[in-house]
């Protein structure tokens, strides 16, 4: 069995999440991570016995990185996740998303790879699912039937407006983002009326 760094193994994925945001992933190739990462030649396919691999340890990376950021906004919020603390994760979330192009356009490169490769769409379901947390469904469930669609309806505006921002900064007419995010839920989102029962 071959020994393998695990802190190797994480540079060079996110090495790999740079290329892949630079070059989309047709230019993740070995010789060119190797390079990426500063490392001999060779390095990278040690460490991934094949392309698919590398791109698979890839998405699950990228997904890490993910959750951790969403569940460092989480733990900023009250609970229970009403109208307003959702609104202010919300605003925190697209922030850091747009801040962070370079996972953002990760992400966006896996999604089209992986509608040619079902090997990746389990990963990028769970991608997908992070954003609709346990939090948001129980906002679902309290909010009744239409709970759910409102709430994935506001989950697509949003990852749209990140992906706009991120790929054609400029083409929105949108100076605060905050704002329009606030727009988006409280739309979306009508406030309960209080239990009086």
């Amino acid at each position: 069995m071959v020994r393998t760094n695990p802190e190797r193994r994480e540079a060079l994925l996110d090495a790999a999440i740079e290329l892949l945001a630079q070059r989309g992933a047709r230019g993740v190739t070995y010789r060119a991570l190797d390079t990426q990462a500063g490392v001999p030649t060779g390095t990278s396919l040690h460490y991934f016995r094949n392309r698919e691999e590398l791109l698979k340890q890839l998405a699950y990376r990228v997904l890490k990185r993910y959750k951790q950021r969403e569940d460092r906004n989480r733990d900023a919020v009250a609970a229970p996740l009403d109208r307003e603390a959702l609104t202010t994760l919300f605003q925190q979330s697209v922030r850091q998303a747009i801040a962070d192009s370079t996972l953002q356009t990760a992400s966006i490169e896996l999604a089209l790879e992986a509608s040619r490769s079902p090997d990746l769409q389990p990963i990028m379901v769970e991608m997908t699912r992070t954003g609709i947390s346990d939090d948001f469904s129980d906002l679902a469930a309290r909010q009744g039937a239409d709970g759910t669609n409102d709430l994935t309806m506001l989950y697509m505006a949003l990852h749209s407006l990140v992906t706009h921002m991120v790929l054609i900064p400029g083409a929105l007419p949108v100076t605060d983002i905050d704002e329009l995010v606030a727009h988006f839920i409280h739309r979306l989102l009508p406030e309960q009326e209080p239990d009086t029962s």
